[in-house]
């Protein structure tokens, strides 16, 4: 496999991380990026993976 670079972008808004359904949207979007994140890491362990936020006034990024 190539070495790849992969950003995932959360939403955490007040939306999003209403309780109105089971799982909350917030529960069910961190086990999808977990998921995404550990197929990446076993295809290749020197993968590049970072988490961007998309809520309030600025941007909020993480890398790996």
């Amino acid at each position: 496999m190539p070495l790849e670079a992969v950003v995932v972008v959360m939403d955490n808004s007040e939306f999003n991380r209403n309780g109105d359904f089971a799982p909350s949207r917030w529960e069910s979007q961190q086990d999808a990026a977990n998921n995404i994140c550990d197929v990446k890491l076993n295809q290749n362990p020197e993968n590049t993976l970072g988490i961007m936020s998309m809520a309030g006034t600025r941007v909020d990024m993480k890398l790996t």
